[in-house]
């Protein structure tokens, strides 16, 4: 009897420990679960973070910003539903916050001008960093949680502004090398502002306005509309000589390996 005693026994707590290791188990895979979701939520959170560090400086109306911090809070709020606890959860909740009070803020503003660099180099950066802020909204189309007119009207904002960085940044750069007597890469800079506007709405406003700038441009490059008036100029036989020299690495023709 105390033999079958002890065997119950020892066979009854390895049971339970076998229960208990389970037990243990299941909970601390429960909890990587939820430490692998809610690092997945803070990424994304970062992600949209990163964007609105991106664009802190540059004219962006309150639908890019709003949809930018739309997206941030529905990532706090599935956080806060995983783990109420998560490490920072209550510092970025506070720091979203504080966001939507400054794009308030910015929004009764007057708004802000458009700030073109007076480099290539510089303004093909600026022109990268708006193209990976129009991606990022654009994808935000995919989260069903998100109201596709925001995102859209978020997107159109974008690429409205993109598309004054390129004519806009293009038209001073060409100015910039009229002024320094390289009227070959005035001319380069010039057709690319002007290809890339007939490639828009040729009816719309901003592009008639912007097109009808960059004729006079180039009337005026061509001699054809002389500052003071006075007839035509002679065209130079020697004025396409330097075309290399002034050829910015943006139109420079590919190289053929």
């Amino acid at each position: 009897m105390n033999f079958a005693l002890i065997a119950a026994l020892i066979v009854g707590l390895l049971v339970i420990g076998m229960t208990v290791n389970g037990f243990i188990q299941r909970r601390e895979q429960q909890a990587a679960e939820r430490r692998h979701r809610v690092a997945q939520h803070r990424a994304s959170v970062r992600d949209g973070q990163d964007m609105l560090e991106l664009g802190k400086d540059l004219p962006l109306e309150s639908s890019v910003r709003d949809i930018l911090c739309n997206y941030i809070q529905l990532h706090l709020q599935s956080m806060r539903a995983i783990d109420p606890n998560a490490d920072g959860l209550a510092a970025q909740e506070q720091w979203l916050t504080g966001q939507r009070q400054l794009n308030q803020q910015k929004s009764t503003e007057a708004t802000a001008k458009l700030v073109l660099p007076s480099q290539s180099a510089e303004l093909t950066a600026l022109r990268t960093q708006l193209h990976r802020m129009a991606e990022f909204v654009a994808r935000l189309r995919q989260d069903k949680r998100l109201d596709p007119n925001q995102v859209v009207l978020a997107f159109k904002s974008l690429a409205r502004l993109r598309l004054r960085c390129d004519v806009e940044g293009h038209i001073k750069l060409g100015e910039l090398a009229v002024l320094n007597k390289q009227n070959n890469l005035a001319k380069q800079y010039f057709k690319y502002a002007s290809d890339r506007l007939v490639q828009e709405n040729i009816s719309d406003s901003y592009v008639q306005e912007q097109l009808h700038t960059l004729d006079k441009l180039m009337a005026e490059l061509r001699g054809d509309v002389p500052a003071d008036g006075l007839a035509t100029a002679e065209p130079q036989p020697d004025a396409e000589k330097d075309t290399d020299k002034e050829m910015d690495p943006l139109f420079a023709p590919k190289k053929k390996w």
